[in-house]
């Protein structure tokens, strides 16, 4: 009977074991704490195992990650690609309000002659990037102007390009890993004669 009781016992093992290996049907039955997967096994004799397959997770910026953050960006010719021989200079201001869904923004310009448009665009410094939204469509400012070249709002709907469909926490981590910049052309200068980094 002792023998008797070591191969059943061995037997249950080697059971056990092929379960773990896959050798038995193994089904998913859901995710765990922390994206955990898991797989249950029953056997023959009604005992039911159940193994983790992985314990990897996922995290995703909410509106409320972003809410009141802050960034700004310092305008200058030398900044384009290629560098603009300009007097002109700029800053511009951007804010995430308290629902983490809009950006307030205010972009500001000092002896900038005909500036034709605005926007920001997703690149890093020295590269040149897609356009992901507009903060100054025109009408051309005629002549040097110095003060508010614009004001306003980005909501997801405002944004295009390799953005569109995203949401502001997409922005928002753009910035946060300064892939954003902010873009001023004039007439002299139509692909931009001010130029600075969102950080």
């Amino acid at each position: 009977m002792r023998n008797a009781s070591r191969i059943t016992t061995t037997v249950a093992i080697a059971v056990a074991l092929a379960a773990g290996l896959g050798l038995f049907g193994i089904a998913a039955v859901g995710s765990g704490c922390g994206g955990a997967t898991t797989s249950s096994t029953t056997l023959d004799s009604g005992v039911t195992t159940t193994s983790i397959l992985s314990t990897t997770s996922t995290t995703e910026t909410t509106p409320a990650d972003i809410a009141g953050a802050t960034f700004s960006a310092q305008l200058s010719g030398v900044n384009e690609v290629p560098a603009v021989d300009t007097a002109a200079l700029g800053s511009a201001t951007f804010t995430v309000d308290s629902t983490g869904t809009k950006i307030a923004y205010v972009l500001k310009v000092t002896a900038l002659s005909n500036a034709t448009v605005a926007r920001l665009r997703n690149g890093k410094a020295g590269a040149t990037g897609e356009i992901v939204a507009t903060l100054y469509p025109g009408p051309k400012k005629k002549g040097a102007f110095t003060g508010t070249l614009a004001k306003g709002t980005l909501k997801a709907s405002s944004l295009t390009g390799p953005l569109k469909g995203k949401t502001i926490a997409d922005l928002v981590a753009l910035m946060k890993s300064l892939e954003i910049y902010v873009n001023v052309g004039s007439t002299a200068n139509s692909s931009g004669e001010l130029r600075g980094q969102v950080q």
